[in-house]
């Protein structure tokens, strides 16, 4: 049987939050993984702690791939989302034996084996994902609407946090000088970066994945409950996906939504204590601040507004606190 390569990127922010991911495959997962991960700045002694991994698990290899920040430099830097998305553009160039891997995001948990996405047959397609749940369920939803109508997208919208990815396709049809144009052509337009672009490029060409395999946990909770549960009971299993600007995150959030399948896996890893605090240290400034939150609120507009209509130094003073401002609104909502 074939090693099931693995792509993840990160920085050190969210090396703790990988290491649950990676922990979670291996759990539910037999094969022998080759993990790869897109390095945007992980600390050694985070990379020696992903690698004490080995003290529990014998069936995988893991490599960090040092990534130049100057390749993704002149991205547009869009919301919340890090410019190290744009390095799985890079994928299939980076390791040219390799006819199709898995990209996985960091913010997910691994809840099946992964060897059933790796092993489908992907023929001549050039990627397989997971639509949202809006469009596997043919419901209404006024962003995937909005985004589609924007960007010209007449196929299903996928989310790129899993990816099944041919490889051989994007180096034979030249993809990432398309993606790289693509993405410096919408750049003042995406409202998600890459996955916005990876929707234009490849519409009507996607293949799509079962809607298990990418469980956006609190949308799905809020839109359909049943789903969520029959696929958490079911012996199939499934892949959560704790995605979103918002603190609808384990380690955001104590009572997140299937937060307790991310502590699952967690204590399997060196870094469980340091998420523990983490998280009990937010907790307490959430409580500090929900007070003062109508009071937070109003100073944001303020520096929204000032951030507008001043240049220079004043201008980028007023955008810094505006962005700080509402970084405490979203981790007291």
């Amino acid at each position: 049987m074939n090693n099931i390569p693995i792509f993840l990127t990160s920085d050190d922010n969210y090396a703790m939050y990988m290491a649950v991911t990676i922990t979670s495959i291996l759990l539910n997962t037999k094969s022998f993984i080759d993990f790869y991960v897109l390095d945007g700045g992980i600390e050694e002694d985070t990379k020696k702690g992903i690698e004490k991994l080995k003290d529990k698990f014998d069936n995988f290899n893991i490599e960090f791939i040092k990534m130049e920040k100057n390749l993704v430099k002149d991205f547009p830097d869009v919301n919340h989302f890090s410019r190290n998305a744009y390095y799985r553009y890079f994928i299939p160039d980076l390791k040219p034996e390799l006819s199709k891997v898995l990209y996985i995001d960091t913010d997910m948990v691994i809840k099946c084996d992964i060897s059933n996405i790796y092993n489908i047959d992907i023929q001549n397609k050039p990627l397989y994902a997971v639509p949202y749940l809006s469009e596997s369920k043919n419901t209404d939803d006024k962003w995937i609407n909005h985004i589609k109508k924007k960007f010209k997208i007449t196929s299903k919208y996928i989310n790129s946090g899993l990816l099944l990815i041919n490889c051989e396709y994007f180096r034979n049809n030249n993809i990432l000088k398309l993606l790289v144009e693509t993405t410096n052509e919408y750049a003042n337009a995406l409202e998600c970066p890459d996955q916005d672009v990876l929707n234009m490029i490849f519409q009507e060409k996607i293949g799509y994945l079962d809607g298990r395999y990418n469980l956006i946990a609190d949308l799905t909770h809020k839109k359909d409950p049943k789903y969520l549960k029959d696929c958490l009971c079911d012996e199939k299993g499934c892949i959560l996906h704790f995605t979103g600007g918002g603190n609808e995150r384990p380690w955001l959030n104590a009572k997140c939504v299937c937060g307790e399948c991310f502590w699952e896996y967690a204590q399997y890893t060196p870094f469980l204590e340091k998420l523990k605090n983490n998280l009990a240290i937010l907790e307490e400034k959430k409580k500090e601040i929900k007070p003062k939150l109508p009071k937070i609120k109003k100073e944001y507009q303020i520096n929204k507004i000032l951030s507008k209509i001043t240049f220079g130094k004043m201008q980028k003073k007023f955008k810094e606190t505006a962005k700080d401002l509402k970084k405490a609104i979203k981790l007291a909502e």
